[in-house]
This record gives structure tokens, sequence and C-alpha cells, in this order.
């Protein structure tokens, strides 16, 4: 984590970022900061996002994406008491 060391990035953003298999590493760096141009620079200010904002972001677009799941999604014994990803429950309706 270059950006740690450079203090680009906190202990949070850190940990976050290195849990994420290497191929989902690349480039989710940018995700920790946004740019804001209201200066009229040439260039805009990285600013650095909260830790929440990464692991919000991690857990809507890598970790909860069913379809990317490491898992047979078909398998009903996985998880038993669940049973598989693709046969849910209606949810009941009074």
């Amino acid at each position: 984590m270059d950006a740690f060391y450079r203090e680009e990035i906190g202990v949070g953003h850190a940990l976050l970022l290195a849990k994420l298999q290497s191929d989902s590493r690349n480039g989710r760096l940018a995700l920790c900061f946004k740019e804001d141009w209201s200066a009229g620079g040439q260039k805009a200010k990285r600013i650095l996002l909260p830790v929440r904002s990464l692991q919000f972001w991690i857990e809507s677009n890598i970790l909860l994406v069913l379809k990317l799941a490491p898992f047979d999604k078909r398998d009903a014994q996985l998880v038993p008491a669940a049973g598989s990803c693709v046969e849910l429950p209606q949810a009941d309706r009074a």
C-alpha cells in the first residue's frame, strides 16, 4: 500500500483495500477520494472521503453482488436452513 506509506490514506482505508483481491484493488484507490474543482485551478484538489464511504461502496459493488459470488448459487446444501439462492421463498402476504 504505497498510498498508506505516503500518508495519502489512513489505516481504515488501507485495511479495506487490502482485503480486496488484487484485481479488485487495482484502481480502487481513487474511490477513497473526491475531486474538488471549486478553487478554479488547473488541477482538482483531492479530498479524502470517510472510511465508511469506501466501505459502503465495497459492500454494494463487490461483496454483495450475488452474481459474482464464488460459490454455487444453486447449491441448496450450502446453508441448508436457507436453501439455494435462486429458489428464494416468497414473502408471506397478509
